[in-house]
Protein backbone atom coordinates (compact mmCIF):
# COMPACT_ATOMS: atom_id res chain seq x y z
CA UNK A 1 0.00 0.00 0.00
CA UNK A 2 1.11 3.19 -1.28
CA UNK A 3 2.02 5.88 2.06
CA UNK A 4 0.18 8.54 0.64
CA UNK A 5 -3.30 6.11 0.14
CA UNK A 6 -2.42 4.68 3.92
CA UNK A 7 -2.21 7.84 5.82
CA UNK A 8 -5.43 9.36 4.88
CA UNK A 9 -7.67 6.51 6.09
CA UNK A 10 -9.20 6.22 8.94
CA UNK A 11 -9.22 3.99 12.26
CA UNK A 12 -11.98 1.70 10.82
CA UNK A 13 -10.89 1.94 7.22
CA UNK A 14 -7.33 0.13 8.12
CA UNK A 15 -8.93 -3.32 9.12
CA UNK A 16 -11.25 -3.34 6.39
CA UNK A 17 -8.80 -2.68 3.98
CA UNK A 18 -6.75 -5.74 5.09
CA UNK A 19 -9.84 -8.11 5.25
CA UNK A 20 -11.04 -7.17 1.76
CA UNK A 21 -6.68 -7.43 0.43
CA UNK A 22 -6.54 -10.98 2.45
CA UNK A 23 -10.75 -11.67 0.58
CA UNK A 24 -9.58 -10.93 -2.62
CA UNK A 25 -6.31 -12.72 -1.95
CA UNK A 26 -8.32 -15.66 -1.18
CA UNK A 27 -10.42 -15.56 -4.30
CA UNK A 28 -7.09 -15.47 -6.50
CA UNK A 29 -6.82 -11.93 -6.97
CA UNK A 30 -9.50 -12.04 -9.64
CA UNK A 31 -12.90 -9.90 -10.13
CA UNK A 32 -15.56 -10.85 -12.31
CA UNK A 33 -15.06 -12.01 -15.95
CA UNK A 34 -17.72 -8.77 -16.83
CA UNK A 35 -16.19 -6.25 -14.43
CA UNK A 36 -13.96 -3.11 -15.44
CA UNK A 37 -10.25 -3.33 -15.35
CA UNK A 38 -7.93 -0.71 -14.14
CA UNK A 39 -6.28 0.88 -17.26
CA UNK A 40 -2.97 -1.10 -16.70
CA UNK A 41 -4.96 -4.16 -17.60
CA UNK A 42 -4.80 -5.24 -13.98
CA UNK A 43 -8.12 -6.31 -11.80
CA UNK A 44 -10.03 -3.14 -10.26
CA UNK A 45 -10.17 -4.23 -6.72
CA UNK A 46 -13.43 -3.79 -4.10
CA UNK A 47 -14.00 -0.35 -2.96
CA UNK A 48 -13.04 -0.33 0.91
CA UNK A 49 -16.16 1.95 2.72
CA UNK A 50 -15.13 5.74 3.44
CA UNK A 51 -15.78 4.92 7.37
CA UNK A 52 -15.55 8.78 9.58
CA UNK A 53 -13.16 8.82 12.42
CA UNK A 54 -16.06 9.51 14.46
CA UNK A 55 -17.80 6.18 13.66
CA UNK A 56 -18.94 4.02 16.77
CA UNK A 57 -19.12 0.31 16.23
CA UNK A 58 -22.32 -1.10 17.58
CA UNK A 59 -23.99 2.31 17.58
CA UNK A 60 -23.17 3.61 14.22
CA UNK A 61 -24.96 4.12 10.71
CA UNK A 62 -23.93 2.28 7.51
CA UNK A 63 -25.36 3.75 4.27
CA UNK A 64 -24.93 1.81 1.39
CA UNK A 65 -25.67 3.25 -2.18
CA UNK A 66 -25.99 0.97 -4.99
CA UNK A 67 -23.29 0.73 -8.04
CA UNK A 68 -20.72 2.67 -9.18
CA UNK A 69 -21.13 4.15 -12.63
CA UNK A 70 -17.60 4.54 -14.23
CA UNK A 71 -18.96 5.04 -18.15
CA UNK A 72 -17.34 8.14 -18.60
CA UNK A 73 -13.86 7.00 -17.58
CA UNK A 74 -14.75 4.10 -19.37
CA UNK A 75 -14.66 6.08 -22.99
CA UNK A 76 -11.71 7.84 -21.72
CA UNK A 77 -8.75 6.31 -19.78
CA UNK A 78 -6.97 10.03 -19.93
CA UNK A 79 -9.81 11.80 -17.22
CA UNK A 80 -8.44 13.13 -14.77
CA UNK A 81 -10.26 10.82 -12.09
CA UNK A 82 -8.52 8.18 -13.60
CA UNK A 83 -5.51 8.50 -11.06
CA UNK A 84 -7.63 7.86 -8.05
CA UNK A 85 -8.00 4.42 -9.38
CA UNK A 86 -4.52 2.99 -10.29
CA UNK A 87 -2.72 0.67 -8.68
CA UNK A 88 -2.93 -0.03 -4.30
CA UNK A 89 -4.91 3.88 -3.89
CA UNK A 90 -8.34 1.94 -6.29
CA UNK A 91 -8.77 -0.11 -2.84
CA UNK A 92 -9.52 3.24 -1.03
CA UNK A 93 -10.87 5.46 -3.76
CA UNK A 94 -13.64 6.76 -1.97
CA UNK A 95 -11.27 8.40 0.80
CA UNK A 96 -9.08 9.23 -2.04
CA UNK A 97 -11.49 11.27 -3.62
CA UNK A 98 -12.83 12.72 -0.16
CA UNK A 99 -9.28 13.51 0.74
CA UNK A 100 -8.50 15.21 -2.89
CA UNK A 101 -7.83 18.95 -2.30
CA UNK A 102 -8.72 19.62 -6.60
CA UNK A 103 -11.92 17.86 -6.15
CA UNK A 104 -13.37 19.22 -3.25
CA UNK A 105 -12.07 23.21 -4.45
CA UNK A 106 -15.52 25.34 -4.65
CA UNK A 107 -17.36 22.81 -3.00
CA UNK A 108 -17.84 24.94 0.50
CA UNK A 109 -21.46 25.26 -0.43
CA UNK A 110 -22.03 21.96 -1.83
CA UNK A 111 -21.56 18.58 -0.87
CA UNK A 112 -17.96 16.72 -0.70
CA UNK A 113 -17.07 14.90 -4.01
CA UNK A 114 -16.54 10.97 -2.72
CA UNK A 115 -17.54 8.97 -6.14
CA UNK A 116 -20.62 7.62 -5.02
CA UNK A 117 -23.50 9.86 -6.79
CA UNK A 118 -26.47 9.89 -4.76
CA UNK A 119 -24.02 10.88 -2.18
CA UNK A 120 -21.86 13.60 -3.85
CA UNK A 121 -25.63 15.12 -5.38
CA UNK A 122 -26.64 14.91 -1.30
CA UNK A 123 -29.55 13.01 -1.27
CA UNK A 124 -28.37 9.99 0.39
CA UNK A 125 -26.34 12.01 2.52
CA UNK A 126 -29.20 14.23 3.90
CA UNK A 127 -31.05 10.60 4.56
CA UNK A 128 -28.70 9.37 6.53
CA UNK A 129 -28.34 12.62 8.03
CA UNK A 130 -32.21 12.24 8.61
CA UNK A 131 -31.83 8.91 10.31
CA UNK A 132 -28.92 10.01 12.45
CA UNK A 133 -31.41 12.68 13.68
CA UNK A 134 -34.45 10.81 13.95
CA UNK A 135 -32.37 8.50 16.60
CA UNK A 136 -30.70 11.11 18.02
CA UNK A 137 -27.14 9.62 17.06
CA UNK A 138 -24.04 12.35 16.31
CA UNK A 139 -24.45 13.97 13.08
CA UNK A 140 -22.98 17.43 13.63
CA UNK A 141 -24.27 20.50 11.25
CA UNK A 142 -22.74 19.70 8.08
CA UNK A 143 -21.93 17.52 5.62
CA UNK A 144 -18.50 16.69 6.01
CA UNK A 145 -19.44 16.64 10.32
CA UNK A 146 -21.68 14.05 9.19
CA UNK A 147 -19.43 12.16 7.01
CA UNK A 148 -17.28 11.51 10.25
CA UNK A 149 -19.72 9.96 11.45
CA UNK A 150 -21.18 7.36 9.32
CA UNK A 151 -19.91 4.84 7.25
CA UNK A 152 -20.91 5.18 3.49
CA UNK A 153 -19.89 2.58 0.67
CA UNK A 154 -21.31 1.14 -2.47
CA UNK A 155 -22.86 -2.49 -2.14
CA UNK A 156 -21.92 -3.31 -5.39
CA UNK A 157 -18.08 -3.82 -4.98
CA UNK A 158 -17.49 -4.43 -8.57
CA UNK A 159 -18.31 -1.92 -11.74
CA UNK A 160 -19.56 -3.56 -15.09
CA UNK A 161 -17.74 -3.28 -18.28
CA UNK A 162 -19.95 -1.25 -20.30
CA UNK A 163 -20.54 1.76 -22.42
CA UNK A 164 -23.38 3.60 -20.54
CA UNK A 165 -24.40 2.72 -16.61
CA UNK A 166 -25.32 -0.46 -15.52
CA UNK A 167 -26.47 -1.08 -12.27
CA UNK A 168 -27.06 -4.52 -11.31
CA UNK A 169 -29.18 -4.44 -8.30
CA UNK A 170 -31.23 -7.39 -9.59
CA UNK A 171 -29.06 -9.63 -10.83
CA UNK A 172 -28.26 -12.41 -8.02
CA UNK A 173 -25.37 -13.86 -10.11
CA UNK A 174 -23.24 -10.72 -9.95
CA UNK A 175 -24.60 -9.59 -6.55
CA UNK A 176 -22.83 -13.13 -5.22
CA UNK A 177 -19.58 -11.37 -6.41
CA UNK A 178 -19.90 -8.99 -3.77
CA UNK A 179 -21.53 -10.32 -0.88
CA UNK A 180 -18.18 -11.50 0.64
CA UNK A 181 -17.06 -8.41 0.82
CA UNK A 182 -20.53 -6.68 2.41
CA UNK A 183 -20.22 -9.55 4.98
CA UNK A 184 -16.71 -8.26 6.36
CA UNK A 185 -17.86 -4.59 6.41
CA UNK A 186 -20.88 -5.64 8.52
CA UNK A 187 -18.82 -8.29 10.84
CA UNK A 188 -16.26 -5.29 11.40
CA UNK A 189 -18.29 -2.52 11.39
CA UNK A 190 -21.08 -3.56 13.77
CA UNK A 191 -23.95 -1.08 12.41
CA UNK A 192 -26.81 -0.71 14.46
CA UNK A 193 -28.56 0.80 11.88
CA UNK A 194 -27.90 -0.30 7.99
CA UNK A 195 -29.97 2.05 4.95
CA UNK A 196 -29.60 0.12 2.12
CA UNK A 197 -31.39 -0.58 -1.38
CA UNK A 198 -34.32 -2.20 -1.38
CA UNK A 199 -33.88 -4.43 -4.07
CA UNK A 200 -30.81 -6.10 -2.70
CA UNK A 201 -32.64 -6.65 0.32
CA UNK A 202 -35.43 -8.16 -1.40
CA UNK A 203 -32.81 -10.94 -2.59
CA UNK A 204 -33.59 -13.86 0.61
CA UNK A 205 -30.14 -15.25 0.57
CA UNK A 206 -28.27 -11.55 0.27
CA UNK A 207 -31.34 -10.70 3.67
CA UNK A 208 -30.11 -14.20 5.05
CA UNK A 209 -26.42 -13.72 5.02
CA UNK A 210 -26.66 -9.87 6.22
CA UNK A 211 -28.47 -10.20 9.07
CA UNK A 212 -26.34 -13.08 10.43
CA UNK A 213 -23.07 -10.91 9.48
CA UNK A 214 -24.94 -8.03 11.41
CA UNK A 215 -27.14 -9.25 13.75
CA UNK A 216 -28.13 -6.58 16.19
CA UNK A 217 -28.54 -4.40 13.01
CA UNK A 218 -31.61 -2.76 12.02
CA UNK A 219 -32.00 -2.70 8.42
CA UNK A 220 -33.80 -0.13 6.22
CA UNK A 221 -34.86 -1.14 2.89
CA UNK A 222 -35.55 2.21 0.81
CA UNK A 223 -35.40 2.81 -3.36
CA UNK A 224 -32.36 4.60 -4.23
CA UNK A 225 -32.19 8.12 -3.94
CA UNK A 226 -31.85 9.40 -7.81
CA UNK A 227 -33.68 12.07 -9.26
CA UNK A 228 -35.32 9.50 -11.73
CA UNK A 229 -36.41 6.88 -8.63
CA UNK A 230 -37.40 10.04 -6.73
CA UNK A 231 -39.64 12.01 -9.31
CA UNK A 232 -40.99 9.28 -11.36
CA UNK A 233 -41.29 6.19 -8.64
CA UNK A 234 -45.52 5.98 -7.41
CA UNK A 235 -44.50 4.89 -4.26
CA UNK A 236 -43.09 8.00 -3.49
CA UNK A 237 -45.05 10.38 -5.38
CA UNK A 238 -48.36 9.35 -3.51
CA UNK A 239 -46.32 10.92 -0.37
CA UNK A 240 -46.37 14.48 -1.46
CA UNK A 241 -49.00 15.29 1.32
CA UNK A 242 -46.39 13.62 4.09
CA UNK A 243 -43.25 15.00 2.67
CA UNK A 244 -44.68 18.67 2.54
CA UNK A 245 -45.66 18.14 6.38
CA UNK A 246 -42.82 16.56 7.54
CA UNK A 247 -40.74 19.93 5.68
CA UNK A 248 -42.91 22.19 7.75
CA UNK A 249 -42.41 20.52 10.93
CA UNK A 250 -38.53 18.90 10.67
CA UNK A 251 -36.41 20.72 13.70
CA UNK A 252 -33.27 20.68 12.11
CA UNK A 253 -32.85 23.39 10.19
CA UNK A 254 -29.00 22.51 9.66
CA UNK A 255 -30.81 19.17 7.56
CA UNK A 256 -33.60 21.17 5.83
CA UNK A 257 -31.15 24.30 4.81
CA UNK A 258 -29.10 21.08 2.93
CA UNK A 259 -31.84 19.55 1.32
CA UNK A 260 -33.01 23.17 -0.05
CA UNK A 261 -29.43 21.96 -1.97
CA UNK A 262 -29.58 18.62 -2.98
CA UNK A 263 -28.55 18.26 -6.86
CA UNK A 264 -30.36 16.95 -9.79
CA UNK A 265 -34.09 17.30 -8.64
CA UNK A 266 -36.48 19.51 -6.80
CA UNK A 267 -36.11 19.95 -3.49
CA UNK A 268 -39.76 19.54 -2.58
CA UNK A 269 -39.23 16.18 -4.28
CA UNK A 270 -36.70 15.00 -2.63
CA UNK A 271 -38.77 15.67 0.78
CA UNK A 272 -40.66 12.73 -0.58
CA UNK A 273 -37.65 10.22 0.25
CA UNK A 274 -37.64 11.08 4.06
CA UNK A 275 -41.11 10.71 3.74
CA UNK A 276 -40.61 7.37 3.08
CA UNK A 277 -38.15 6.66 5.44
CA UNK A 278 -40.15 8.19 8.77
CA UNK A 279 -43.39 5.30 7.16
CA UNK A 280 -40.56 2.82 6.82
CA UNK A 281 -39.24 3.98 10.63
CA UNK A 282 -42.47 4.24 11.86
CA UNK A 283 -43.54 0.45 10.48
CA UNK A 284 -40.69 -1.38 11.72
CA UNK A 285 -37.59 -0.24 13.14
CA UNK A 286 -38.27 2.32 16.13
CA UNK A 287 -39.37 -0.67 18.50
CA UNK A 288 -36.33 -2.92 17.31
CA UNK A 289 -33.75 0.27 18.25
CA UNK A 290 -35.69 0.53 21.15
CA UNK A 291 -34.91 -3.18 21.93
CA UNK A 292 -31.31 -2.28 21.08
CA UNK A 293 -30.71 0.26 22.98
CA UNK A 294 -32.75 -1.25 26.05
CA UNK A 295 -29.83 -4.49 25.52
CA UNK A 296 -27.25 -1.73 25.65
CA UNK A 297 -28.39 0.06 29.15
Amino acid sequence: MADVANECLTQWEKPLLSKFREEFKRRGERSPQWARRLPNGSPMPPPVPLVGSAYTPGRGLLVYASAENLARMGRDHSHPGWDLFSDDEAWVRYRQQYSSPILQSGRRDRFPVIGIQPVTDGGLLCAAWFLLDRFGMPAGSTPQEVLENIAVTNWCKFVVEAKGNCDYVGDSEKLGHSLPYVEIELRELRPCLVLLPHRIWNNQMICDRMSRSAPKACFVPAPQFNARVINTNPHLRCLDTQARNLQGRHPNNDLKFWMSRVERMNPGNAWRFLAYLEQQLRDQCEQCLRDRRAGAG
